[in-house]
């Protein structure tokens, strides 16, 4: 059975209850629920619901996967199951697939840190369209140590990192919050998620600096600047 449709409306609404100003990014979620769509159905491409987990050690660190299908380091997640009773559940399961750990307690209350809508570009090998992920983020502590266990098929390494890595400028904030930390702007040569591209010009005179952001296919502008002795060696 998919998750039942008042499970995911109050899931929503509840956490519309402390970011407000979020309705208008959530109605039409809460709209294809209303309207009887099934959103946990990978299937529907005008958009579906995911679910993630932040887990936070006993040090303050997140843990990242290397996920094999984007390339990236990210929080452990996917799409919920059949079997799942709960979005809760669902997140469990895909951390203790992904990466061994199960010993974990909600970080706070059960209200997701953060509901992100992004789109997913389409994938034509698997006669997928680009289609919208609403990812449902929840946040956990795992006390004592921790071992991990990978899923070979879909996670390529894991790391233990500071909050600050983690790759959506909204969900970093929450965390470092949760953690009464301040907010914390990465280093560009610290950041996973950002790639800095330098090209010259033929007289070797001029550079242009070219950021690749967090979000895929997104780029910040590019910028020629004066090149100085040994400034890139």
């Amino acid at each position: 059975m998919p998750l039942p449709a008042p499970h995911l409306r109050d899931v929503v609404t509840a956490y519309l209850r402390r970011h407000p100003e979020e309705q208008p990014l959530l109605k039409p979620l809460l709209d294809r629920i209303a309207a009887g769509h099934d959103v946990t159905d990978r299937g529907q491409f005008d958009g579906h619901i995911t679910t993630s987990g932040v887990v936070i050690n006993d040090a303050d660190d997140v843990l990242l996967i290397l996920h094999l299908a984007s390339g990236r380091w990210i929080q452990p997640g996917g799409h919920p199951e059949v079997t799942d009773a709960t979005l809760g559940e669902a997140v469990l399961r895909e951390i203790a697939e992904e990466t061994g750990v199960t010993a974990l307690e909600p970080f706070g209350d059960d209200i997701p840190v953060h509901i992100d809508v992004h789109t997913i570009a389409a994938r034509p090998g698997k006669n997928e369209p680009a289609h919208i992920h609403y990812d449902v983020r929840y946040l956990f502590r795992a006390r004592g140590p921790v071992h991990l266990q990978l899923q070979a098929e879909e996670v390529g390494g894991a790391q233990w990192r500071p909050p600050s890595a983690l790759g959506d400028p909204v969900l970093r904030a929450r965390v470092l919050a949760s953690l009464g930390r301040p907010r914390e702007d990465r280093p560009v040569d610290e950041d996973p998620y950002c790639t800095l591209i330098v090209i010259t010009d033929t007289a070797a005179t001029k550079v242009l600096m070219h950021l690749r952001d967090d979000k895929p296919g997104l780029w910040a502008p590019s910028t020629w600047a004066p090149m100085r002795p040994r400034e890139f060696v």
